[in-house]
C-alpha cells in the first residue's frame, strides 16, 4: 500500500506538471495622472468635499468666509465745539454733603497734668566724712569699737572701697583669728587693717557661760574698715608759665 501511493504521488506530479519554456510577462495597467487644462470652477466640481467641508471656493464661501473692509468717511463738524459751563459756586457742595455725613464723635481730650520736678537737696559739705571710719557687725554689732586704732587717709585717686575683716574673739575681748574677708584692692590699707583688727582689744564678757570648749564662748563678728581717701600730690607738676 505504501508503495502504490507513492507511484500514484509520482504519476499526479508527472502529468500535471508545465513543461513549457518560461515566457515573459507584460507589465498590469496601472492609474494614470494627467494635467487638466481648463475653468478651475468646473474642476473644483468634482472634488468629494466640495459640500463637506466650509472652505472659501464653497457654495457658501463668498457669503461669510470673504470678508471686506467697509469704506467708512465720517461727516465732517459743521460748528465749533461747545463746552459744558462750570459753576464755580457748587464745586465743594457735594464733599461738604459727604462730610456732613461722616461727622465722627468728638473725643474728649484727657489733659494729664505736668510733672512736678523735684530736687534732692545735696547733704552739706560738713556731713561728708573727713577721716576714716570703723564699724562693726556680726556677733560684734551694738559693742563699743575698741580704743586706740589708727585710722589713717590714704592717698589715692579714686574712691577706696572699704576692708572687712573677719575676727573671732574670746571671752576676755582678745581676737584669736583675723582673716581678710573683703579686701579693698589698696595694699596698704589691707595689711594695716589686718594688724589693727589683731591689735585691737574688745569688752569682755561679763557673764560667761559654761562651755566644753578649752577658750569658752567665741563672738564671731566683722571689723568694716571705711576709708577715708585724700589727693595723691602731684609727680609732675605744669611748668610755669612765663609772660611777656
Amino acid at each position: 500500500m505504501v508503495a502504490l501511493v507513492f507511484l500514484l504521488q509520482l504519476g499526479l506530479i508527472f502529468v500535471l506538471s508545465d513543461r513549457r519554456p518560461p515566457q515573459k510577462r507584460e507589465p498590469a495597467p496601472a492609474p494614470v495622472l494627467n494635467l487638466l487644462h481648463g475653468d478651475p470652477e468646473l474642476l473644483a466640481l468634482t472634488d468629494p468635499t466640495l459640500l463637506a467641508l466650509p472652505r472659501r471656493r464653497g457654495f457658501s464661501g463668498p457669503a461669510w468666509l470673504s470678508s471686506f473692509s467697509p469704506d467708512l468717511q465720517p461727516a465732517e463738524a459743521s460748528e465749533p465745539p461747545l463746552w459744558l459751563p462750570i459753576p464755580g459756586e457748587r464745586l465743594a457742595t457735594d464733599f461738604s454733603k459727604f462730610t456732613l455725613t461722616n461727622v465722627s464723635a468728638q473725643v474728649a481730650q484727657v489733659l494729664m497734668p505736668a510733672p512736678e520736678l523735684t530736687f534732692i537737696p545735696a547733704p552739706p559739705l560738713g556731713l561728708m566724712p573727713t577721716q576714716s571710719r570703723l564699724r562693726l557687725a556680726g556677733d560684734l554689732a551694738g559693742s563699743r569699737p575698741p580704743a586706740g586704732l589708727s585710722l589713717p587717709s590714704w592717698p589715692y585717686q579714686d574712691i577706696l572701697p572699704n576692708t572687712v575683716i573677719q575676727v573671732v574673739i574670746n571671752p576676755q575681748g582678745e581676737p584669736l583669728s583675723a582673716t581678710l574677708l573683703v579686701p579693698s584692692g589698696y595694699r596698704d590699707a589691707d595689711r594695716h587693717a589686718l594688724e589693727q583688727a589683731r591689735l585691737a582689744r574688745f569688752e569682755p564678757l561679763t557673764e560667761v557661760p559654761e562651755d566644753p570648749f578649752p577658750f569658752g564662748p567665741l563672738r564671731w563678728g566683722q571689723l568694716i574698715f571705711e576709708w577715708h581717701v585724700t589727693p595723691p600730690p602731684a609727680t609732675n607738676p605744669p611748668p610755669p608759665t612765663t609772660q611777656s
